[in-house]
Parts: structure tokens; C-alpha cells; sequence
């Protein structure tokens, strides 16, 4: 062999063993980096605060093709990305970041990790429609990840402090303007249904700016007397013992639910604290374990994203409800 072909032949050995080095170590680290709490926007496996048993903790989003919760059967999401029939899609955002009206115009923005409802239309090419408090907004596809394995309904979630009220006790109120909106395509004002709820003596709990609140039965009252008849509510929490398999069954037939649960430091807990009204519109498998999504009206004072809790967490916390009607408010036909 030649001293040139000598030396092209040793160049490629290392040049070999330099790219091994390395797609080794970076399929190490990506797996390891999928893992760590420090990185919300991993490639395989983007993370989620999760609030479990009376804490917040992380976890990395990976869904089963199918488990059984409840005594009903949770299956992964089909639909391939970019079509324009995706209407429910979970989206996934890493960082803060601008969104745009439908002319195009910044209009907004969205914080980092942070989650919302929204679908491809094919009119948008290059991004999404998200669901931004009682209206749409336009934000890039390069700026999110898709959840395949959550099952949602378009929700837009509102904060009781936002508006010219600060509703500081205001939750349920609040809670009946995201189920509303979210569901009957309405743009009910949560500062109006403040003003309707004081005006009509609904705040049998005291006053909605501190201290007070609604309970169940007026909020049943607040959506037949504003929407004039046009619509009710029903509780149907004493409907089924299975309270985690009705949910189920309630936002598979495109129902959102509203309930109260025991909430402190914004934080759902599996008993105490204070009571507090929340909009359950999805769920999904993560490992082994179910999840639901909510909208949370005690969060953010205009557009804020949907939170996740686990399926036994909100169970034991609905349950443990003792002061006020137990609650699991849908909207009917």
C-alpha cells in the first residue's frame, strides 16, 4: 500500500470512529435530556407540569395505544397532522411567543410552557389556529408541538381577574363563560355575568370580589336567566358512582365539564384548601397513568394555557368537596 493510501485509509478509520463517538453520545443524551425536568421542549418527549398528589411534579408525555379507565377503553389520537379536518389538537408551546390575527398581524402572546387548544387550517399554511380567551389567533407551527395522544375539546380558558372586575371569588362565574364560549360558540362576558350574578342575588356565598363565591345550584341558575332559556345545565355528578368514567363519557359526546374541587395556592389538592370551579375539556394516557385537561379561570389575567392533572387526584379532590354541593355541571343539547 502506498504512504498516500496509507494515509487516506487511517484518515477514514478516525473519521469512522469520530462519527460513531458522536451519534452515540447524542443518542444518549437525547434519551437522557427526554427525561429531565430541566427540559420542557425535548425532541422525543416533550414535558408537561402535572399536578398529582398534592404537588406539582413532571412528567414525560408518552401515550399507551390503549388502556382501560373507568370501565372505558382511552385510545391514542389517529389523525395525521397537517390536514385541515384535525379540529382538536393539543398544542404543545416551548417557549413565549407572538401570535397574529387572520390578517397576519401580531396580536398577542402566549407564555412558555404552556398548553392549548387549536387545528390546522389549510387557509394558514405554516401555522396554527389556537383558541385565545373568547376568540382565535393565529400562532407559527414551528413554535409548537402537537400532542397526538390527547383526546380535547376546543376550550378557551379566561381569567376571573381579567376585565374590568377583579373577581377575586369569581371562579364559577368565570368557569360558566369558558364552558359557554367554549362549547356554544358564545362570547359571554365574565364581567357581565358577575354584574348578572349580583344583581340577581346568585351569590349565595358571599361577594364575588372577596370572600365569597357560588355555589352549583346558581351557577344552573346564572346560564338559563342570562342566556334567557336558551340554554341549561344540569349536575349529573350524582348520576354515576364511576365519577372518572362519566367525565369520560361526557367529553366524548363533545361535553365539557364543569366541577369544583379543593384548590389552594393554585394548586388542586386531595382535600382542604378552598373551593374552586375548573373546566375539564380533555384527556389522555401518559404512561400507564390517565390525565385530564382543564381550563383553570384563576390563572392569568387574559389568555392562559390549559393545565393537567391526574385522573386520581381529581377524583379524590371532587370528592372531597364536604362544604358545598359535590359538582359536575355539563351544558344540555
Amino acid at each position: 500500500m502506498t504512504k498516500s493510501r496509507r494515509k487516506a485509509s487511517n484518515a477514514f478509520k478516525i473519521l469512522a470512529v469520530l462519527i460513531f463517538a458522536v451519534l452515540g453520545f447524542s443518542a444518549a443524551g437525547l434519551s437522557e435530556s427526554a427525561l429531565s425536568s430541566d427540559c420542557p421542549c425535548a425532541p422525543l418527549a416533550a414535558e408537561i407540569n402535572i399536578e398529582t398528589e398534592n404537588e406539582s411534579q413532571t412528567a414525560s408525555l408518552g401515550s399507551l395505544k390503549s388502556i382501560s379507565q373507568g370501565g372505558f377503553s382511552v385510545l391514542e389520537s389517529t389523525a395525521s397532522v397537517g390536514s385541515s379536518e384535525n379540529k382538536d389538537l393539543l398544542l404543545y408551546v416551548s417557549q413565549t411567543t407572538y401570535v397574529y390575527d387572520k390578517s397576519l398581524r401580531i396580536n398577542g402572546s402566549v407564555s412558555a410552557s404552556s398548553y392549548y387548544t387549536g387545528y390546522y387550517d389549510d387557509e394558514y399554511a405554516g401555522f396554527y389556529v389556537i383558541n385565545y380567551m373568547s376568540s382565535e389567533r393565529l400562532i407559527k407551527k414551528s413554535s409548537v408541538t402537537v400532542k397526538k395522544g390527547a383526546k380535547v375539546l376546543q376550550t378557551s380558558s379566561i381569567g376571573q381577574y381579567g376585565g374590568e372586575i377583579a373577581g377575586y371569588s369569581a371562579c364559577g362565574p368565570t368557569a360558566i363563560a369558558i364552558l359557554v364560549n367554549s362549547e356554544k360558540g358564545e362570547s359571554w362576558d365574565k364581567d357581565e355575568l358577575i354584574r348578572y350574578s349580583q344583581k340577581h342575588d346568585l351569590d349565595d356565598q358571599g361577594s364575588l370580589l372577596g370572600g365569597g363565591g357560588m355555589t352549583a345550584p346558581k351557577l344552573l341558575e346564572l346560564v338559563e336567566g342570562y342566556s334567557d332559556g336558551k340554554y341549561s345545565a344540569e349536575n349529573v355528578y350524582d348520576s354515576t358512582d364511576d365519577k372518572i368514567g362519566g367525565i369520560i363519557s361526557q367529553l366524548d359526546s363533545s361535553h365539557r365539564v364543569l366541577a369544583v374541587v379543593c384548590y389552594k395556592n393554585r394548586t388542586i389538592l386531595r382535600s382542604g384548601g378552598r373551593r374552586h370551579f375548573i373546566v375539564i375539556c380533555g384527556y389522555e394516557a401518559i404512561g400507564s397513568t390517565l390525565y385530564f385537561y382543564y381550563a383553570d379561570p384563576y390563572y392569568g389575567n387574559g389568555a392562559s394555557g390549559l393545565k393537567a392533572i391526574s385522573a386520581s387526584l381529581l377524583e379524590a379532590s371532587m370528592k372531597n368537596v364536604d362544604d358545598e354541593p359535590r359538582t359536575m355541571i355539563v351544558l344540555n343539547e
